[in-house]
This record gives C-alpha cells, structure tokens and sequence, in this order.
C-alpha cells in the first residue's frame, strides 16, 4: 500500500558517524548533560543516511549528551512532545 510510514529496520537518529537507536527509555532533566548538537536532516530513505539526520525526529531536535553515560554508548533528544529520550548506539 501506499501508506506514509517508510519500512525502517529501527528508528535512529545518526551523530558521530554512528547510528543511535530510539528507545522507549525515558530520562529526567536532571539526566541530562550537555547539547552536543541538533538534527540537520530528516531522512526518507535509509540509503540518505548521514551526520546529524533522523528518520524519526524533525530538522531542530536537540541532541544531548547523558550524565555519567559515555557518549560512545548513548545520547538523548527532547522530542516534540518534550519528553527526554535515551538512543543507544547501535553495536
């Protein structure tokens, strides 16, 4: 069919040259470290894949680091409803 919703294998927000995947994780304010950077690209297709795109958030999402959380393990982003969400890097 012709519905909206592109068949992704996950939902991932690329920074680092590294895939981090959404997780249903929520985090606290307090949670949350330093903004490392925002959502350039919103893709439509997994083969448009680069620095700072998503296939989930809009162009303007924040990326944050997390408290006492490697970046090389996970970031966050405050999605539109305000809510802190943990991504984990993609092994």
């Amino acid at each position: 069919g012709c519905n909206s919703s592109t068949s992704w294998a996950f939902q991932f927000v690329k920074y680092n040259d590294t895939n981090y995947i959404v997780t249903e994780e929520e985090l606290e304010t307090n949670n949350l470290g330093e903004e490392i950077g925002e959502v350039k690209y919103h893709l439509e297709n997994e083969k448009e894949s680069k620095e700072l795109s998503s296939n989930i958030y809009p162009v303007g999402t924040k990326i944050y680091t997390i408290n006492d959380i490697d970046i090389s393990k996970a970031i966050a982003v405050i999605n539109e409803e305000g809510k802190i969400i943990k991504l984990i890097a993609e092994e």
